[in-house]
């Protein structure tokens, strides 16, 4: 299942520091967040200290002080005061914690690293967005749950990686807390002015992907897809992303929005869902780092008839390269540096 936690930064309204434009904004962003916890309420999840957290940064206003920032600004003709507080108040007590929801939520974050990096954030805010890209990392361990972080700067939709010391919210049956972990993982981040669901169907992922990480969440969620329309119950395809894979993807017209792209999305997807287009052919050639065995299949069979190279390993299927079916050569990449990351077929 696809779910959205929502950074605490997203709920922050700066008050008296916001010029009318960003005030407007921000009140923007509060009753889209309003609408979309209200019509997917299965999917959204905040932090279980986001009304604390907020308070201890003024960043959560009174019904008084919104009233005041909003005459301040000129726009308390455009916005009522008391129809926003009693809105962002029942937002944030309604709006369920990833904790309640799914059982793991992130407390505390160290060391903590994203690339590509975020645009600047007030520093009171970005240890916010740090835990909550690590409480998506760690509901990424939830078999059958794909998360998504609904970040609190504006950013470009796609995949992002985080690592960092954490520490869970959890506790043992003896009401101790874990000892911290480090966490790695790639996180596909959206902004506050994405469209669900258009934004997060598999392929406008995959559209919009720029790395190994990207590429594969988007073939995740499209297998997941076909098996659900499908009613596969045979277990996927565990994949990896070859190390040449994207810039053959770039060489071949298939990166993007690019002629072949949707044709070679569809092909990798259903190989992953276990219900390949068209057979793949053995190639007649083996890995001597892995043993790995060649296989290729058809992505298109007019004009330059593009061919998908995979890798079959014996922990699943590596895609190698595209390339026109007259070169007959398949990318033997790095086999241990091959991108993979932790989806539901990994139960």
């Amino acid at each position: 299942m696809l779910a959205i936690h929502i950074d605490t930064a997203m709920f922050a309204i700066p008050g008296g520091s916001a010029g009318p434009s960003e005030l407007e904004d921000i009140l923007r962003r509060i009753l889209w967040l309003t609408e979309h916890a209200r019509h997917c309420p299965e999917r959204v999840t905040r932090a279980s200290n986001a009304s604390q957290e907020l308070y201890s940064r003024q960043e959560y206003p009174t019904r008084s002080e919104l009233k005041a920032w909003l005459e301040i600004c000129n726009l308390e003709h455009k916005y009522d005061a008391k129809t926003l507080t009693a809105v962002y108040t029942s937002l944030l007590e309604k709006t369920p914690s990833a904790l309640r929801t799914h059982g793991a939520e992130v407390a505390e974050t160290v060391d903590v690293e994203i690339a590509p990096a975020l645009p600047s954030q007030k520093q009171q805010l970005a240890q916010l967005t740090a835990n909550a890209f690590a409480t998506v990392a760690r509901l990424q361990k939830i078999p059958g749950l794909l998360p998504t972080l609904c970040c609190g700067v504006p950013s470009v939709i796609g995949a992002r990686n985080f690592s960092g010391k954490v520490r869970e919210l959890t506790e043992d049956a003896t009401g101790t807390r874990p000892s911290s972990e480090d966490i790695h993982a790639s996180i596909l981040c959206v902004g506050p002015d994405f469209h669900w669901p258009s934004h997060l169907s598999p392929l406008h992922i995959w559209q919009s992907a720029t790395s190994p990480a990207g590429i594969h969440l988007a073939l995740s969620l499209a297998a997941l897809q076909i098996r659900s329309e499908s009613g596969l119950k045979e277990r996927a395809t565990k994949h990896f992303i070859g190390t040449g894979f994207i810039e053959s993807l770039q060489r071949n017209q298939a990166h993007q929005s690019a002629k072949y792209s949707s044709a070679t999305f569809e092909a990798c997807a259903k190989i992953i869902a276990g219900c390949p287009k068209y057979d793949l052919a053995n190639f007649n050639e083996v890995r001597s780092s892995d043993g790995a065995e060649a296989v290729r299949t058809h992505i298109t069979k007019g004009g330059i008839a593009l061919r998908l190279m995979c890798w079959r390993r014996a922990d699943g299927i590596e895609f190698a390269n595209v390339g026109p079916k007259g070169e007959l050569m398949i990318c033997h990449g790095d086999s241990e540096n091959a991108f993979h990351q932790w989806t539901d077929f990994d139960r």
